[in-house]
């Protein structure tokens, strides 16, 4: 089952060096923790103000014992007296690890330390796993740092990949170890202000690199950012000048100026169903027919003869954010299968989205598709996806997002969505939700209060009809049937119903006053038919009354 990490790298509270932590996979139906502090691994940062966790990657298996890593940017650590020159922590994966651990005093074969090599670099301020560039059977490491100036370019930003092995050091610097440094084009680019795992976009069989710098500007499109996507290749350069990239992969630009194209970048899966890995961009302040600041997401599909520079909006899919100042595409992710159709699924956040309260934020989920429409609205997905709306007014949920593999192990892909101002542990603790996947959704908006009207809305095949459950009961751990994964116990029926042509339906539900049904848990879930004999099953939905 797969493993889900939040950092809290702000925490001025608790702990002002940043704190991670690691939750693992839990059986299918157990609820993860309700508090951070049931975390199963607290890992915390070295110095004050290190900001320790601002950027987390899961980073595959770096040194080649079997077991997956954690990579831990830290870009606020100052290293041998350089102010913010930054480092990063990859803490290895093992069969038991400890219940905290100290980022900068990792046991020996605990991790490595990747330091920074001069003041203002920012190493760390971003960080991933792209798998194995050089295709040795190692998984390699990219290290962002939007500060440095190499090549005397002052601000011009520099990414530097770390190449697999089974020898790291306890401590190493980074420009001093065995990889390739990806250098900014121009002064004040800020490339590494991201960096995302491609997957093999190209289908040469080694994976590829995204890597931003979000205040380029190509021709007169003044800050309108560029991305690089660098091609795997069993003989990587040291070194990489940006600005003399065709020969290394494919320069992105941005469709216009304020774009900031190379600060939300995603890769690695595949959205067409074609064999490719696709690319997805965020540009969050990018104005729509919705109105200014409404954000705007790109998808570009992988191919094997992509030429050295691609335009957005030329080709590809085009994702509008609904409203002015939703800021769509400030968070963006592929995925996984969220739906279980086979096909990675988009996860756009919109952290200024007020559908749950003024900027409650929320989260886009837009279904994979063989031949999707060159434009779609995210307001007006119908069928092709689902608005998750974040909790309370000023949640910001949708800042943060990611797909996290299958943590539960009922066989469907997971995402995890972070509401940075939420208020459960506290004014603006913070709060991470995760959301399992189903290949039908429940989900119910509105106030759970005895005599209150809630909506519940139901998502599925476009007009299929559907049994709808209710129960005051519900196995921790679902059976297996052939129809899928079964939680319910002794259920109520509440009647056949039809999904609309465009596969959802909402009802207003309004709970009962008088019958004691305060503190009491409602479980449901629906069985629909979306084609011949065969069925499927919603995932399970919880109404706690309140």
């Amino acid at each position: 089952m797969g493993d889900w990490v939040v950092s809290s790298w702000g925490d001025d509270f608790f702990d002002p060096s940043g704190r991670v932590y690691l939750v693992f996979g839990s059986a299918p139906g157990q609820p993860a923790p309700g508090s951070l502090s049931s975390a199963d691994v607290l890992l915390t940062g070295a110095q004050t103000a290190d900001a320790a966790g601002q950027a987390l990657a899961a980073a595959g298996d770096v040194n080649a014992d079997g077991f997956d890593d954690l990579l831990i940017g830290a870009p606020r650590h100052d290293v041998s007296g350089l102010t913010d020159a930054g480092r990063a922590y990859l803490v290895y994966g093992a069969a038991s690890l400890p219940a905290s651990i100290n980022l900068g005093a990792m046991a020996p074969g605990q991790g490595v330390v990747f330091n920074g090599e001069a003041t203002g670099n920012l190493s760390g301020i971003s960080v991933c796993g792209p798998g194995d560039l050089n295709g040795d059977g190692i998984d390699d490491i990219a290290i962002g740092a939007l500060g440095a100036g190499p090549l005397g370019r002052n601000l011009a930003g520099q990414v530097q990949i770390v190449f697999g092995r089974v020898d790291f050091a306890a401590s190493e610097t980074l420009g001093a170890v065995p990889g390739c440094l990806l250098a900014g084009q121009a002064s004040g680019d800020r490339l590494g202000t991201d960096v995302a795992r491609a997957g093999d976009v190209d289908g040469d069989g080694l994976d590829d690199l995204l890597a931003g710098a979000p205040f380029a500007d190509p021709g007169s499109k003044t800050n309108g950012g560029r991305a690089y996507l660098l091609r795997g290749s069993s003989s990587l350069p040291a070194l990489i000048d940006s600005a003399s990239f065709s020969a290394f992969g494919t320069v992105i630009n941005p469709q216009f100026g304020g774009h900031y194209i190379g600060a939300a970048l995603a890769g690695g899966g595949d959205v067409n169903g074609d064999g490719l890995s696709d690319l997805l961009f965020g540009a969050d302040q990018a104005d729509t027919p919705g109105g200014n600041d409404a954000g705007r997401s790109f998808l570009v599909y992988g191919s094997a003869s992509l030429p050295s520079v691609v335009t957005l909006g030329s080709g590809g899919v085009t994702l509008d954010g609904g409203a002015a100042g939703d800021c769509s595409g400030g968070s963006v992710s592929l995925a996984g299968d969220l739906n279980g159709d086979g096909l990675a699924d988009l996860l756009i956040g919109a952290q200024n989205a007020d559908g749950g309260g003024n900027n409650s934020g929320c989260a886009y989920i837009v279904y994979g598709a063989p031949g999707l429409p060159a434009s779609i609205s995210l307001d007006a997905l119908s069928w092709r996806g689902v608005v998750i709306n974040g909790e309370a007014a000023g949640d910001r949920m949708g800042a943060s997002l990611a797909h996290v593999g299958d943590v539960d192990g009922d066989g469907q892909d997971d995402l995890l969505l972070g509401a940075r101002f939420a208020d459960g542990g506290g004014s603006n603790s913070g709060a991470a939700y995760v959301v399992e996947g189903a290949c039908h959704l429940l989900l119910a908006e509105g106030s759970m209060a005895e005599g209150d009207t809630f909506s519940m809305k139901c998502f599925g095949p476009p007009s299929a009809p559907f049994l709808l459950w209710l129960a005051a009961d519900a196995f921790p751990v679902p059976l297996g049937t052939n129809k899928g994964p079964f939680w319910l116990l002794d259920p109520l029926e509440i009647g056949v119903l039809f999904l609309d042509a465009d596969g959802a339906l909402s009802l207003p539900l309004t709970i009962p006053t008088g019958l004691g049904l305060s503190g009491v848990t409602g479980y449901w879930q629906f069985m629909a038919q979306p084609q011949g004999n065969h069925c499927d099953l919603s995932g399970l939905l919880e109404t706690p009354v309140s």
